[in-house]
């Protein structure tokens, strides 16, 4: 297993000369909801100094190695699919994983400025709920998804 790691990168924190048995470094890791996303922070619990770094391993893997760590991971393969905005014409493509929430999907969508918070997220011309999961909006492999104003609204 140890084999199969990779390194991802290196981040420092600052510590002040102290007594073995003073310092105190909490490391916290949380592994994105895109695959291959590391967030590790640091806390120096005495001063305070903190200090967070993301690391992407994006390139490092093929398609083929995603879905591989993926089905092992999560017990089934992520999904490619064309995300397009309507209004702007900005469109990308993206690996989901299945068990993603809408919701969260929006809020990397918005984070990469493709959408609005007054936007939402239509498959086959059904808006889909934020509450709901990717695989539960039936969306498969090679879906597109559009994001649009709510006709509603």
């Amino acid at each position: 297993m140890a084999q199969d790691n990779e390194h991802l990168g290196d981040f420092f924190i600052s510590v002040e000369p102290m007594p073995a048995f003073l310092d105190r470094v909490d490391v916290s890791f949380e592994v994105g909801k895109e695959f291959g996303i590391l967030n590790v922070t640091a806390v120096e619990k005495i001063s305070g100094n903190q200090r967070s770094v993301k690391m992407e391993a994006r390139s490092r893997l093929s398609k083929k190695e995603k879905n591989k760590w993926m089905k092992k991971l999560f017990g089934q393969e992520s999904i490619e699919v064309s995300v397009t905005n309507v209004s702007t014409r900005d469109a990308l493509s993206l690996y989901l994983n299945p068990g993603q929430t809408i919701m969260s999907l929006k809020t990397e969508l918005e984070q990469k400025g493709l959408m609005c918070g007054t936007d939402n997220i239509f498959f086959d011309d059904i808006e889909l709920k934020d509450t709901q999961c990717i695989s539960e909006a039936k969306v498969t492999w090679g879906s597109a998804l559009e994001i649009r104003q709510n006709e509603q609204a």
